[in-house]
């Protein structure tokens, strides 16, 4: 979400994002550059609009028999927010599911376990019959991907986007890499094997067809 996010992009058709303004660097470089492409066409959706103002349906056909829908976690805000101290922003991350064919891609930003529960019974039959792969929530956080998630959710595939950063401090002064967490990995080894880490593997590509995801390697 920093200005290098956008540097080799030409064009952008859609955003669809929290809404919000929230004043961070990084934050402020994406809302910068998102700004730049409206300017150019693009459209823009953010998803509290969605589901209050009816701007756009949560469905979006993006050709070939793939579709990305926005799902409704009941915790975005109006885009006229201030953000203060005393919310959490991970709360109002988008989370939108993939789908092709047989396929459900599950995709939550930084959601956390209240997010996570409104999900479970606004949709709860959603995943039901699928072949799910997921990214997962928060960087592979103890704060996401609850075990009440996991059930219900039921990944083959997981995916963690994590910078390789020691940030936290053990009691005895060593630093230890913050995220994936050990006891996250742990957990998701209860549902699966195929668990995939840019932070061991660099740029993941994962290849498929409509029945399921035939392999994965990294560059």
């Amino acid at each position: 979400s920093d200005r290098n996010t956008f540097r080799e992009i030409d064009s952008v058709g859609t955003f669809i994002d929290y809404g919000y303004q929230y004043a961070t660097p990084a934050n402020q470089g994406y809302e910068s550059n998102r700004e730049k492409y409206i300017s150019k066409g693009a459209t823009y959706y953010p998803a509290y609009d969605i589901f209050n103002k009816n701007v756009h349906s949560p469905i979006f056909d993006l050709g070939d028999g793939v579709t990305l829908e926005v799902l409704n976690t009941g915790l975005y805000l109006p885009t006229d927010t201030i953000m203060n101290s005393g919310y959490n922003h991970n709360d109002s991350s988008v989370a939108c599911v993939l789908t092709y064919g047989k396929n459900k891609f599950f995709f939550a930003g930084d959601l956390e376990a209240k997010g996570e529960r409104n999900l479970i019974s606004e949709y709860p039959n959603y995943f039901t019959d699928y072949h799910v792969s997921m990214k997962a929530s928060h960087h592979g956080s103890e704060t996401s991907s609850s075990k009440e998630f996991l059930d219900y959710i039921k990944p083959e595939n997981i995916f963690i986007s994590a910078a390789v950063v020691e940030e936290n401090m053990t009691s005895s002064g060593v630093k230890v890499q913050q995220h994936p967490y050990i006891s996250t990995l742990k957990k998701y080894s209860q549902y699966t094997s195929s668990i995939y880490w840019n932070g061991t593997m660099g740029t993941i590509n994962a290849f498929f067809d409509k029945e399921n995801i035939l392999s994965v390697h990294g560059d």
